[in-house]
């Protein structure tokens, strides 16, 4: 960001010439201020814009020291690259020349080259000058050079961008330097040609005097000498990602090879550089082919040390006998890449888990009830489904995402299945999308439905604990008192509140209820300067025009959840899962945040969207006010050097952990990607053993699910469970591993392991490994759908529920331990019809490992499981109508008459959502006649 202060100096700086001489040709210059100020205006609107932004949210601390950190950056960058060009002029410009004809294109070349230069470099390089400028050590030396790993992730990305600032430099430099020493060049340029005819008749020429005393080409050879020398010093410190051996990092070449070979052309470059400025000092034909010597010996050294020797040796010595030659350096490997990744003994408590296949006992719904009535049976993209169909009410209303997150309800951990209802404005008819329906009425969403995760009506539709506009509630624990939701992820257009306009808040039978906005948050648009700040920058004539926007009016702007905390904090990696909870009778949502790096020394990298990784930490959970749009940092994990380093960049910007609300922190849990990430590198790097490792023995890959129609691995899931050696059950996000498969004829699908995250208490963040006996065979996640589709009674089912018009939609594959050391498997399926679908649970699957169970339901399949012995759990399944609603014959027939016509005029007003529970009358009652 280049802000109207800089450009005012910048101009500054451009006045100085004229002001001591002035010329005709001022009036270029004249020209280019003009340009720079018309530039200059936009920015400082947007600046003025971002300030008042920044101070709305209570971060404007965080704006100004980025701010100042860029202008100085900017200004230190832009000097010295508008200087070092002109004195490289100047060495080389012959002594008396006049250089009135080309100084005013030489200023005018590097005057435009140093700002962009310099604007590159405030805009891209600031926060990383200020992490190497604060940085915080590691307390963890690399094994190959010894410096701190702080070095490599705050420093070594600064000389990289000292490298390409020095090539932009040099860029400048050159220009300037030609167009100085444009005439001697011209005269040995035509001497060289005269030489050439001259030369075939045995006519010899002596060397001309402008040669020997021209300084063009030494300066720039001095100059690429040193940009070689930084690059060549890079590159010895890449080293240390060196992707040739057989694990990440150096290996035996690049430690006894490649690395040597680097030393020695260090040590030519210096003398080469010294050779190259006596060059410039003292021009001679011997200097300059001494110079030239020594950079022929640099590139040939280089080439055949770190290529030739290299690849030589690595195929026909390193090869051949590779374990003993890389045993060192896996070992490194594995040691920098588990710190990396927090994948240390002491982070990760691995347990042996010998599963028994025995049959079920009595007491195992006993002794694992409080699991068992957690167990989530719904899949997300169903109930998204269904909560379109039976909660949207009106068609802009959307649930753009369903959480799985937990409560304490009733003295008991709830897990349950959340999703927001938010408005959003693009599903209004075309007619009613006008500027001020879109920025002045609709401007909220309104409350969020809930259902436990195995919460289903007896027709298999959810089995809402929340639902309904205004909200209602089962439980006091998830009573919403203020639902309306202003800040969310689907609010992507700005609004105004406390206009002349009453907000739309929520339908009330054939009206809809109005709201006016009480919140702290939002710009004031209290003069008719910041009206016409947010008409240029926002909205045009129409907010100029539009009356209803007056001096109480207030600016809610930047409201998606993710563009508004991206905005605050573009250093902040997040997940990609956001999540929204209910604290003391108000909506937040939930966001975690990494500091990553992709410079951790030996550290083999992770592939993520958008690149790669080799460092990562949950430092950061961000929380949002949906309703005042309140956006905190709290710091959960102080031992990250990377956050330490922010906390004393932006020293008001995080909050510390313990800070945090209680009832709130009670809300927090491992995040996915982190988890996913984690797990991908541990499938291989649980192996300590270097020889194990080095023949992947024991090598494991995520458990593959057939869910949706596809077969894909298995993403992270949460489940309340009791892991072994736990008082009590607890939250925990977890994966299954199968053995890695080489050959995708024979695929491996036992399962090898079973990775967990715990997310309560003190013990938040730490994993635990269940590793099952090698010599002993676990059902995966794909043996138990296998077994599903080969058991006689659901094969037919199978094929019946998927005839035209209909589809069958296996969930997922949900594996949790119980206690005695046994392996629950769990697998709901969905009926839903192609066209119009609202799915409904027609099949729960059960295992213990070998034989498989089913039901209509959760408890039903659990019953069957013991053996017909009814099992009932909590909160599972209900009767959608009460015990003593047993209406007669000619009543249910009547009631689904009604609820047809109903869902069939709904159906023609495009009101789907109260159409869909119109539907649902119509099954039940229909369901009851033939009952």
């Amino acid at each position: 960001m280049l802000n109207f202060l800089l450009l005012i100096m910048v101009i500054a700086i451009a006045l100085v010439p004229f002001l001591i001489k002035r010329t005709h040709k001022s009036l270029i210059f004249s020209g280019m201020l003009a340009l720079l100020l018309l530039s200059a205006g936009p920015r400082a609107m947007n600046l003025w814009a971002d300030l008042l932004w920044f101070t709305d949210l209570g971060h404007s601390d965080r704006f100004w020291q980025l701010l100042a950190a860029q202008a100085v950056t900017f200004i230190v960058v832009t000097v010295i690259t508008f200087i070092i060009p002109l004195l490289a002029a100047r060495i080389v410009e012959p002594s008396g020349q006049s250089r009135s004809s080309v100084a005013m294109l030489r200023f005018f070349i590097c005057g435009f080259g140093s700002i962009a230069i310099g604007a590159i470099a405030a805009s891209t390089g600031t926060t990383q000058l200020l992490l190497a400028i604060y940085q915080e050590p590691f307390g963890i030396a690399d094994p190959l050079f010894n410096n701190d790993v702080g070095f490599y992730v705050f420093t070594l990305p600064v000389l990289e961008l000292v490298y390409r600032w020095l090539l932009g430099v040099f860029a400048l430099t050159a220009a300037s330097v030609f167009m100085s020493g444009l005439s001697p060049l011209k005269a040995i340029a035509q001497k060289i040609d005269k030489f050439r005819h001259l030369r075939s008749v045995g006519v010899t020429m002596e060397v001309p005097a402008e040669a020997l005393s021209s300084r063009v080409i030494p300066v720039l050879v001095f100059f690429a000498v040193i940009i070689g020398q930084l690059y060549v010093y890079i590159q010895r410190l890449y080293l240390l990602y060196s992707p040739r051996g057989v694990v990440f990092g150096p290996g035996w070449t690049d430690v006894n090879i490649s690395l040597p070979a680097f030393n020695i052309v260090l040590a030519i470059g210096l003398i080469t550089a010294a050779v190259a400025f006596f060059a410039i000092i003292r021009p001679s034909l011997k200097t300059f082919a001494a110079t030239v010597v020594g950079i022929i010996v640099m590139i040939v050294t280089l080439t055949t040390g770190d290529r030739i020797l290299v690849y030589a040796l690595q195929h026909w010595k390193v090869s051949s006998n590779e374990l003993a030659f890389e045993s060192e350096y896996i070992a490194k490997n594995i040691q920098y890449t588990q710190i990396a990744y927090g994948l240390t003994p002491e982070h990760i408590q691995s347990v042996d888990f010998n599963v028994t296949s025995d049959a079920p006992t009595t007491d195992i719904i006993d002794k694992n009830k409080v699991t068992l009535e957690n167990i989530r049976i719904w899949d997300w993209r169903v109930l998204q489904t269904n909560n379109s169909q039976y909660q949207a009410f009106r068609s802009y209303y959307s649930f753009p995402d369903v959480s799985v997150v937990r409560y304490t309800i009733n003295g008991k951990t709830t897990q349950l299945m959340w999703a927001p209802r938010e408005l959003d404005v693009t599903k209004l008819p075309e007619q009613s999308r006008t500027w001020q329906n879109q920025h002045l009425v609709y401007t909220h969403g309104f409350g969020a439905v809930a259902t436990a995760t195995n919460g289903f009506t007896r027709d298999g539709a959810p089995d809402y604990m929340l639902r309904d506009i205004p909200p209602v509630s089962r439980h006091k624990e998830i009573d919403i008192r203020q639902p309306r939701i202003y800040f969310g992820e689907a609010t992507h257009q700005h609004v105004y509140v406390n206009t002349g306009h009453k907000e739309f808040d929520y339908p009330l039978g054939d009206t809809n209820a109005t709201y006016a906005y009480e919140g702290d948050g939002g710009i004031h648009i209290n003069s008719f300067i910041r009206k016409l700040l947010f008409a240029w920058k926002l909205d045009g004539v129409k907010l100029l025009t539009a009356n209803e926007v007056g001096p109480d009016s207030k600016l809610l702007w930047r409201r998606d959840i993710k563009t508004r905390v991206e905005t605050l904090a573009p250093f902040l990696r997040f997940d990609n899962d956001r999540y929204q909870v209910v604290h003391d009778g108000r909506l937040f949502t939930i966001w975690d945040a990494y500091m990553t790096s992709r410079y951790f020394p030996y550290s083999t990298p992770a592939k993520i969207k958008g690149g790669r990784l080799n460092y990562i930490r949950n430092s950061v959970k961000v929380v949002v006010d949906a309703y005042t749009g309140q956006t905190s940092f709290y710091v959960f994990d102080e031992k990250d050097p990377i956050i330490r380093t922010f906390q004393k960049i932006f020293p008001e910007m995080f909050i510390p952990g313990d800070k945090m609300p209680p009832a709130l922190r009670a809300h927090i849990r491992y995040p996915e990607d982190m988890f996913t990430i984690q797990g991908d590198i541990y499938a291989l790097y649980h192996m300590n053993n270097v020889s194990t490792f080095y023949n992947k023995e024991d090598a494991w890959q995520a458990s593959s699910e057939m869910s949706h129609g596809e077969v894909a691995p298995i993403i992270p899931y949460y489940v309340v469970t009791k892991l072994p050696g736990a008082a009590r059950e607890e939250y925990v996000l977890i994966r299954p591993f199968s053995p890695l498969t080489t050959s995708a004829k024979e695929p491996r699908m036992n399962m090898a392991a079973w990775l967990a995250a715990r997310c309560d208490g003190n013990k938040y963040g730490q994993l635990m490994l269940l590793k099952f006996q090698k010599d002993q065979l676990v059902t995966g996640p794909m043996q138990f759908t296998a077994r599903i589709n080969q058991q006689e009674t659901l094969s037919k089912d199978i094929s019946l529920w998927n005839q035209q018009g209909s589809q069958l939609v296996f969930g997922n594959v949900i594996t949790v331990p119980l206690q005695g050391n046994r392996m629950l498997y769990v697998q709901p399926l969905y009926l839903q019809a192609k066209v119009g679908r609202m799915p409904e649970l027609k099949r729960v699957i059960v295992s213990l490992g070998e034989e498989i169970w089913f039901g209509s339901t959760f408890e039903e399949a659990l019953t069957a499981m013991m053996a017909n012995k009814k099992v009932s759990l909590a909160g599972t399944t209900r009767d959608t109508l009460p015990a003593s609603a047993k209406p007669g014959m000619s009543e249910l027939a009547r009631q689904a008459a009604k609820a047809l016509a109903d869902y069939q005029e709904l159906q023609g007003k495009g009101q789907f959502g109260r159409a869909g529970e119109k539907l649902e009358e119509v099954k039940r009652a229909l369901k009851q006649l033939a009952d």
